[in-house]
């Protein structure tokens, strides 16, 4: 089975959400925004697991989700369905992290992937 990571990649590379195995409507926008902001949240969790290998005092954090963000209500409602997303994440109240059953070799190579293959182009004004 391919890390959750490694899926979140191929969706955004082909956007083809059958990778992912999601097959309910949902807008591209949505699932493009649901997409950047996991692989995102993945690559801060490896930066902050640096952090904590170099002695800063820091912590891994959940990924908060705001309900005014139709894409975090999609998140939200994909994260309890029948799919790659829902087997690996879960969410509590406004808040998303790995599955308790996940286990930490599986989370941190999702970190490394996402740091290493997720860079998005930056943005200057």
């Amino acid at each position: 089975m391919k890390n959750i990571a490694e899926l979140l990649l191929e969706y955004w590379n082909t956007a083809d959400k059958s990778v992912l195995g999601i097959h309910q409507e949902i807008k591209k926008a949505d699932l493009d925004a649901i997409v950047l902001g996991l692989l995102s949240w993945l690559k801060l969790e490896r930066k902050r697991e640096i952090w904590i290998e170099q002695g800063r005092k820091t912590k891994l954090k959940d990924m908060e989700l705001f309900y005014d963000a139709p894409w975090c209500c999609e998140l939200i409602e994909l994260s309890q369905g029948d799919n790659a997303l829902a087997q690996v994440f879960s969410t509590k109240g406004n808040r998303l992290n790995f599955r308790d059953d996940i286990s930490i070799e599986y989370r941190k190579e999702a970190r490394d992937l996402a740091y290493s293959k997720y860079n998005p182009p930056m943005i200057i004004s």
